[in-house]
This record gives C-alpha cells, structure tokens and sequence, in this order.
C-alpha cells in the first residue's frame, strides 16, 4: 500500500511504470556480479534490468482492485490460519 501514491501520481502524468519482483531483481545482480548493496548500485543495476529485459508496464489498478486485492490475501490468511 505504502507505493499506491506514488504509482497513481505516475500514472496522472503518463510516465510509464514497471513493478519489479525483488527477489527477480536479486537474481539479476547476482548473475551479473554485483551485489554491492547500495543506493546507486541498486539503482544502476535496476536500469540494468529494465534496459536488458524490456520488462512491460502495466496500467495502475483501481482503487476497486486494490481493495478487492486486499479482501483475497485476507481471506487467504484466514483459511490458513
């Protein structure tokens, strides 16, 4: 949730985002050597990964499909427990 602003924000001014799966982005620098960690090493190692694997961006979802999105991992949560 702490994201949403930010990826609505993007959206209203039409740049392009791309969410990065971590433990993806971990596995990439890790291929390519550099696990240095840093702010400017993440940084540069991130356009790395965009540049290279043309990830796709994807609209941001609704308001409707966030809270839906929250409602489902409750859910799950509860029937495991």
């Amino acid at each position: 949730p702490y994201h949403r602003t930010l990826e609505e924000r993007l959206a209203a001014v039409g740049i392009p985002l791309v969410k990065v799966n971590p433990r993806q982005a971990r596995r990439f620098a890790e291929a390519t050597g550099k696990l240095a960690k840093t702010d400017r090493v993440d940084a540069l190692m991130l356009a790395r990964y965009g540049a290279l694997l043309d990830p796709v961006a994807r609209p941001v979802r609704t308001d409707l499909q966030n809270r839906l999105a929250e409602l489902v991992a409750a859910r799950r949560s509860l029937m495991r427990d």
